[in-house]
């Protein structure tokens, strides 16, 4: 792990994101925000034994309408537990997606996982990907689109590896849980307009999400270029524990 993991609640709009009338890096903007700015309130480390040791840290979203707390697990063998609780008033617009980021060292390019796939899929594009054991490498698991946005996602995941050519590396385990990888930042490719202006990093960006919005689509120029309601995150209280552990050390 070289980039902190943090809470994630904001993902690179879409085409259909960007549509006119929905225009979500406006209506959806208090998540962005959020994302780029919450406000440290508390941090405690407790020593629970010579082989544990357990750390939480309590953020403020906003000027207070929602709060965000990490119970961290970390174990002498490498392992780390992490329990996240979201609490969100219910009168916030509805969540981009619940979950956490990090970045890890750019030589673990190879991505094993048992969840739908091969190719990427979303909650409300997942039918024609099947639950299985997949490999592909970083560059054949992301999607450049033309226009770049959001893309590589993966649901219905139970582990996720990230692997060097001698096998070794992490695996991160979850209860079905969504994931993506990327050879450049979730800013950078928030402001792209062109393809050719993702910078790619010395590191790779992972997000593992409890829950993503899906991707919309029936037009994409009007509010039904939304996710269905039943795909959408309403704003509320999420909770939810990864599991990153080392592979083959």
């Amino acid at each position: 792990i070289t980039q902190s993991l943090k809470p994630n609640f904001w993902r690179a709009p879409t085409d259909n994101d960007r549509s006119r009338q929905w225009d979500t890096p406006n209506s959806l903007a208090f998540w962005k925000a959020a994302d780029q700015a919450p406000q440290k309130l508390a941090l405690k480390e407790v020593s629970v034994s010579p082989q544990l040791i357990k750390l939480t840290a309590h953020h403020q979203l906003g000027k207070g309408e929602a709060s965000h707390s990490s119970a961290y697990l970390i174990y002498a063998d490498g392992r780390i537990s992490i329990e996240n609780h979201l609490q969100a008033n219910s009168e916030l617009p509805w969540i981009p997606r619940v979950g956490m980021e990090m970045g890890i060292n750019q030589s673990l390019s190879t991505i094993k996982w048992l969840g739908k796939g091969p190719h990427e899929n979303y909650v409300d594009r997942n039918h024609g990907a099947f639950v299985g054991l997949h490999q592909l490498s970083l560059a054949d698991f992301q999607t450049d689109y033309v226009f770049p946005q959001a893309n590589g996602n993966r649901t219905g995941t139970t582990w996720a590896r990230f692997l060097n050519e001698e096998g070794q590396g992490l695996q991160v385990v979850g209860q079905d849980f969504e994931f993506s990888a990327h050879s450049y930042t979730n800013e950078n490719l928030g402001l792209a307009t062109l393809v050719c202006e993702l910078e790619d990093q010395d590191y790779i960006t992972v997000n593992i999400d409890h829950r993503q919005m899906g991707v919309g689509g029936f037009n994409s120029w009007s509010w039904k270029a939304a996710p269905l309601e039943k795909h959408r995150i309403q704003a509320g209280n999420y909770q939810y524990t990864i599991t990153i552990s080392p592979v083959g050390l």
